[in-house]
């Protein structure tokens, strides 16, 4: 008997339903690597594109090492890795940082990060480029050229103007500059400068100022409150005087009281330092003479007296009408000595104790013909120098023989007790000061001529009743420069 056949029938082609079941796990592997990162399997880029596109889906172009990575989190969009581990390139996408873009290693120094919620640019490390350029190219520009020259506030043609610049030498120049607290310039070398047009400090420390002196460029000058080489305004001023070739000059104090270096003379108060210190010395070494209570001075009165005191003497022209009180002695015993050509000094100190009468007068200086008598008049014309009493003024006065010039002492009072000086150069100018300050300097009408000089001090009245009563300290001061 023959063996039973038996035949299998397929309702499709086994091989194609093998391959359709091959691609169908092949499609599910896919899907299952990308979601998990186990990376791309070979051959499968279909498989990949198809599920990148989709929402939600990550990425991975390998587990280790350097690689991309696609939303491989919530917060992170691309990250690029290197092989140790350091990001290369990063983009935020989510959390508090989103908007974010971070190349290199900027966590380890090395990169550079956006901030978009700061919109700002940062750089760690070291930068590299042929040239810098901030704000454009303008005035308000910031810039740095392949050279390593800086410069602000120009455009790049104009550098070398630019009014910040910085030199690739290390030449800086700034058209103005603030330093605040506790700035030090350390380590200075020798002949090094800082050039200052001006400079505003609190305090100034310094072992040596030198000022920098240049003919016909102004004065140059350390000064508070003046301005210039003067006693017009009250402060000091010490520098070179442009204006007086280059002397240097230092003048402390105001009109009234003051200490000069005029590059010639120092003075004091109006009063030359030099005088006063040798004033006692000229005594010996020219000529001279310092009062006393019994100086040999002449005495003279009528209806008057006259009363020497151990420190003052007392001329009264007395309670009579026509009066007048005086002491006088001629300085030479000959004419060809002293003259009115030999510079000289008188001091006197006094006071008007009373003057009852309208108009008491008085003389105190030298007269080639002494003219104090009763009613005498301040109207002189015969040679003298000297200060007149005029009721309660002051004046100072000279003639040369023909004619006399007189002016008041502004402000002075013949009340007050005052100490006046006059200094006569012998033949210009004559300067008359009250209490060292000078008030008037006569130029003319000045006496000349070989004379015997006599020195009087005297009051006198006329007609009317009353005392004219002068105090006259004894301490009168005379000197003569005869060598």
């Amino acid at each position: 008997m023959d063996e039973e056949k038996t035949e299998t029938i397929w309702e499709t082609d086994p091989i194609d339903d093998l391959k359709r079941q091959v691609k169908e796990l092949t499609e599910q592997v896919n899907a299952l690597a990308i979601e998990v990162g186990t990376g791309k399997p070979e051959g499968l880029a279909s498989a990949i594109d198809t599920k990148v596109s989709e929402v939600g889906g990550r990425y991975w172009s390998a587990q280790t090492g350097a690689r991309v990575q696609i939303l491989p989190d919530d917060n992170t969009g691309i990250q690029i890795i290197d092989d140790a581990a350091a990001d290369v390139f990063k983009v935020i996408v989510g959390g508090t940082n989103v908007g974010d873009v971070i190349i290199g290693n900027y966590a380890g120094d090395q990169g550079a990060k956006y901030d978009k919620s700061l919109g700002t640019f940062d750089f760690k490390g070291a930068i590299s480029a042929a040239s810098i350029d901030i704000g454009g190219d303008d005035t308000t520009s910031a810039h740095i050229d392949a050279d390593g020259n800086q410069w602000w506030g120009a455009s790049i043609a104009n550098k070398a103007t630019a009014p910040a610049r910085i030199s690739n030498a290390g030449v800086a120049h700034f058209s103005s500059i603030s330093l605040d607290t506790d700035v030090v310039l350390a380590d200075l070398q020798a002949g090094s400068a800082i050039a200052v047009q001006y400079l505003t400090a609190g305090s100034i420390t310094s072992k040596a100022i030198t000022l920098a002196v240049a003919d016909g460029t102004g004065d140059s000058k350390i000064q508070a409150g003046k301005t210039d080489f003067t006693n017009a305004e009250s402060g000091f001023i010490l520098g070179i005087d442009d204006s007086d070739s280059d002397k240097a000059k230092f003048y402390i104090g105001d009109s009234a009281q003051y200490i000069n270096w005029d590059g010639t003379t120092l003075s004091l108060s109006g009063d030359s330092v030099n005088d006063v210190v040798t004033r006692a010395g000229a005594l010996f070494k020219t000529g001279g003479f310092i009062g006393s209570m019994g100086d040999g001075m002449t005495e003279a009165q009528t209806n008057g007296t006259v009363t020497r005191g151990y420190l003052t003497t007392c001329l009264d022209a007395g309670g009579a009408t026509s009066a007048y009180a005086k002491i006088s002695k001629a300085l030479a015993g000959s004419t060809s000595l002293i003259t009115w050509a030999t510079p000289f000094e008188l001091v006197f100190s006094l006071k008007c104790i009373s003057h009852t009468p309208t108009s008491p007068t008085g003389f105190f200086g030298f007269v080639q013909t002494d003219f104090i008598a009763v009613s005498m008049s301040t109207t002189q014309t015969g040679g003298h120098i000297g200060v007149f009493l005029s009721d309660t003024a002051m004046k100072s006065s000279n003639a040369d023989g023909t004619t006399q010039t007189i002016n008041t002492l502004t402000g002075i009072a013949s009340t007050d007790l005052h100490v006046y000086r006059i200094k006569s150069d012998g033949g210009t100018s004559i300067k008359f000061y009250v209490d060292d300050v000078l008030i008037n300097t006569h130029t003319t009408n000045l006496p000349s001529g070989s004379t015997l000089l006599t020195l009087v001090m005297g009051v006198s009245k006329g007609d009317s009743a009353g005392n004219t009563n002068v105090e006259l300290f004894n301490n009168y001061f005379g000197s003569f420069d005869i060598i």
